[in-house]
């Protein structure tokens, strides 16, 4: 031991290989033997040890390299792996509290509980009450300032006081994430379920806008789609949603209560994250502010575009893009400046009593809320006839707000179902110009193309009847199944995803 110039170790020891390539993409990770629990006070134990982790690398070629690690093995009380990526506001960690090393969990020998950890930034306090959590919050917020915000798989160890880096490792294979997926909103603007054509429409306006939301944030995640299709319908990333919202500082429930659906756990206001983001949330106040006289002008323009017919099919598909990207546009806008106030109102616990007033007062655009239609429903038609508390009358300037918001916002989705009505008119239009040329075999099929296919439906030659046959049968198995307006894809959903 003295001869190769090794420290004095207090306890056992593990030999892990550091070899060149252990981490590359051609094998698996940790791929390499360790020798654990080894005897520090005898050197033959030693030698073998780091023998038999050399000898797993025979057969490697000349100038491969054969570097050990030397550890003094944790006494844990729990171990497992801790998946941290960039593009997500939780840890993903794998658990295992049977009294084992780390390297059983990684080596596929046990199964840990797989649990999500809220990342922990600056100063902030832990959100865990169970000490490893936090301990583990700790460890990794403090990982990413010593190798930067990137995507790590690490291995560690809790002794029952202290949690212990084993190992640290880039993230190679992408790992799936259970997120949250919504139709509700999707469900307002198109029929259930959409045409083929009209969501493709939807998928393709995605990148605009996160471009737009970009704009606001441009740390805001590269790598994660704001909108994926199940079953034949688009759905939005509720997850994503939240995220977006606690990366800010702001309470996850200004997304769920305003879309709808759950994510499992809310978040509440974090006061130093917002300290962080000043102009952020300048940019996004002005944004609100702004959102009700925006929404009215881009109601103008719908209705302008739209009054007269484009002259080509697909300058009709672009007309019916950019009329679905204005109006997602105005309506997360509308959204994000309809959030603030009902949460004020919810708080105050007058939002049943002015929402009642509302009703009454013929506002049907309160359907669309989730969030209102609990308390609604639950109102009968003459509590609108009954005075205001004295707490509605304080926070009647903020009601007030919220209603002009509401109004806005039935007003643009009226005026883009009417845009989109027109539109409709000249692609039905188009389809008989060209069922009567042979090129389709009925009106209906040109709703059964995607945007991309639109564009050379027109040109021969015309595709074949196996094609519409496919696509007809793909078509009908969406419309048989049932599914929730807020739900999380299980594994055997993943083949449906398009």
């Amino acid at each position: 031991m003295h001869l190769l110039r090794f420290p004095e170790f207090r306890g056992a020891l593990a030999v892990r290989a550091a070899f060149s390539g252990e981490d590359d993409s051609d094998g698996p990770a940790g791929g390499h033997v360790s020798g654990l629990f080894v005897d520090s006070r005898r050197p033959a134990a030693v030698a073998a040890g780091l023998a038999g982790v050399w000898a797993s690398a025979i057969g490697r070629p000349r100038g491969f390299r054969r570097d050990l690690i030397l550890q003094e093995m944790v006494r844990a009380r729990s171990a497992g792996v801790a998946l941290t990526e960039r593009d997500y506001e939780d840890d993903l960690v794998e658990v295992n509290a049977t009294n084992g090393p780390a390297e059983i969990l990684v080596g596929g020998m046990t199964r840990g509980e797989r649990l999500p950890l809220p990342k922990r930034r600056g100063r902030e306090r832990s959100t865990e009450r169970e000490p490893v959590r936090a301990r583990l919050q700790v460890l990794l917020r403090d990982l990413r300032r010593a190798f930067g915000e990137s995507d790590w798989e690490v291995e560690w160890a809790d002794d029952g006081e202290r949690t212990w880096i084993i190992q640290i490792r880039p993230l190679i294979q992408p790992l799936r994430r259970d997120d949250v997926f919504t139709a509700t909103t999707h469900r307002e603007l198109a029929l259930d379920p959409p045409s083929r054509l009209m969501t493709s429409l939807i998928t393709a306006c995605e990148p605009g806008l996160l471009e737009l939301l970009r704009r606001f944030d441009p740390g805001l995640p590269a790598g994660r789609p704001l909108v994926q299709v199940f079953l034949g319908r688009p759905f939005l990333n509720l997850s994503l949603l939240t995220e977006m919202t606690r990366r800010w500082g702001l309470p996850s429930c200004l997304v769920t209560d305003s879309i709808g659906g759950t994510v499992g756990r809310d978040f509440a206001t974090q006061p130093r994250r917002l300290l962080l983001h000043p102009l952020l949330l300048m940019r996004l106040g002005r944004a609100q502010l702004r959102s009700t006289r925006s929404a009215g002008q881009a109601e103008q323009r719908i209705l302008e575009r739209t009054a007269a017919t484009p002259s080509g099919l697909v300058a009709v598909a672009e007309e019916l893009a950019w009329l679905y990207r204005t109006l997602a546009t105005e309506t997360l806008s509308l959204t994000a400046a309809l959030c603030g106030p009902l949460a004020l109102l919810r708080r105050a616990g007058v939002l049943p009593e002015v929402t009642a007033r509302w009703r009454a007062e013929g506002r049907a655009c309160l359907d669309d809320i989730p969030l209102l239609r609990a308390p609604a429903s639950s109102s009968d038609g003459g509590s609108a006839s009954q005075p205001f508390s004295v707490r509605a009358r304080l926070l009647r300037p903020i009601a007030w707000q919220a209603e002009q918001t509401l109004r806005a916002r039935e007003q643009l989705c009226s005026a883009a179902s009417r845009g989109i009505q027109r539109l409709e008119e000249a692609l039905l239009s188009h389809a008989r110009a060209l069922v009567a040329d042979g090129l389709l075999p009925s009106v209906e099929a040109l709703f059964q193309l995607e945007l991309e296919e639109l564009g050379r439906i027109g040109h021969r030659p015309r595709p074949k009847a196996a094609f519409w046959r496919v696509r007809k049968s793909e078509i009908d198995s969406t419309q048989v199944r049932d599914y929730l307006d807020a739900f999380r894809p299980p594994d055997g959903l993943q083949s449906l995803r398009r």
